[in-house]
């Protein structure tokens, strides 16, 4: 098949079928999708654009249909949407407020204490864990665990299939080792208390200005990581999927920051959460998304026609293709069991137990400081005053 002819003619017998196909199941759309994905990463690699219009002519017709919400599931959702945006405020807050801890992370490194145990990592992981327990989400962990995962002194790019809003979520939940910075609106960084966090564990992206958007990611993005020694986290697809499937092709920015840093890619797999949260849907439904490791990636040499930057891509391409289409349909997404939904609403008790220290604590050393209702709002004030032009002048 490496032929570009041979491509060529396999490309129409594929669209052939895709086109002759009438089940709509999941099971044999992402069969299919594997074979298109596999095909197409082939034509890519070989410069065949012929093939590559032939294929994505058909991609449409491989839409996973989206499931569908009862009342009852609708009011389910409002009902979740508004707990999980109460974690997700109080949870970013009491993050931000122990961010001098970063401090002590140094020293602990020293001590050999395991990174996912450093305070700040600690903290954002069950911020993580808090929001998506209160989304009714839980997370399995399919397969081996990566060596990369637990490693205190690695820096890579994190990288995942953009599945839905709830990604990073899921990401900071399973990495407690590797909490990365991730790549966000720099408009978001703007936002009280949830901006806040952003700028400690974000990189603002001006994606309005596509000179300065390519200006961050390989400037300020490698900066982060060879000066920080810290890991960022990006989607190579550029935008979460549309239709269920990789959104190929994937986009070149990560694999210029890989050839600038020479650091390795870390691929997570993300299976079920766009089922449970589609495009158009207004928040997540409750259920179990697995997620998965795929040995690290590193730059593959110049192949004869492809430089190493694509070859690296078309390798990466091809690796989600085949883990996500070896998906048994069972396990794309599941509903909670009663036990789980017990545990998380424990979980979540004890949560608001901390929130709710942590708040009197705070109450107490205002109150000791002197600081009234109008000393606390003018101090809310000056800290989001002065974090936007931290956002905007030094981040």
């Amino acid at each position: 098949m490496g032929e570009p002819a041979s491509i060529k003619e396999a490309a129409k017998d594929l669209a052939a079928r895709i086109a002759a196909n009438k089940d709509e199941s999941p099971k044999v759309r992402r069969a299919l999708f594997g074979q298109f994905a596999k095909l197409r990463n082939a034509a890519e690699a070989s410069q065949t654009e012929e093939a590559v219009a032939i294929l994505d002519e058909q991609r449409q017709k491989l839409r996973l249909q989206k499931p569908k919400q009862s009342m009852a599931d609708k009011v389910s959702m409002y009902i979740r949407l508004v707990l999980a945006g109460v974690f997700a405020l109080f949870g970013a807050f009491c993050v931000v407020v122990f961010v001098p801890l970063r401090m002590t992370h140094p020293m602990l490194k020293r001590m050999g204490i395991p990174s996912r145990a450093y305070p700040l990592n600690f903290l954002a992981r069950h911020w993580a864990l808090s929001v998506m327990a209160a989304a009714g989400i839980n997370v399995k962990i399919s397969g081996a665990t990566a060596d990369w995962v637990d490693k205190t002194d690695l820096v890579g790019i994190i990288v995942y299939n953009h599945t839905s809003n709830l990604d990073p979520f899921l990401i900071n939940s399973v990495c407690g080792g590797l909490i990365p910075k991730y790549i966000g609106k720099k408009v978001l960084f703007h936002l009280p208390i949830l901006g806040w966090l952003f700028a400690c564990f974000g990189i603002p992206l001006n994606r309005g200005d596509r000179e300065k958007a390519v200006k961050t990611m390989n400037e300020a993005v490698a900066n982060s990581m060879l000066k920080s020694q810290t890991s960022v986290c990006i989607s190579p697809e550029g935008t979460r999927t549309t239709d269920g499937h990789l959104r190929l092709p994937f986009k070149k920015g990560v694999f210029h920051v890989q050839e600038q840093t020479k650091v390795p890619l870390l691929p997570i797999v993300i299976q079920g959460a766009y089922e449970l949260w589609p495009p158009g849907q207004v928040f997540t439904s409750p259920g179990e998304v697995t997620v998965s490791f795929l040995p690290a990636q590193f730059q593959k040499e110049e192949e004869k026609g492809c430089s190493s930057r694509d070859a690296t891509r078309v390798a990466l391409q091809q690796s989600y293709a085949d883990a996500l289409s070896k998906l048994p349909v069972d396990k794309e997404s599941s509903p909670l069991s009663w036990l789980a939904v017990g545990v998380d609403v424990g979980y979540l008790i004890v949560v608001a137990v901390v929130f709710r220290v942590v708040i009197r604590f705070l109450g107490m050393l205002t109150g000791a400081l002197g600081l009234g209702t109008a000393g606390v709002s003018s101090l809310f004030l000056f800290t989001s005053l002065a974090m936007s032009f931290y956002v905007e002048k030094i981040l």
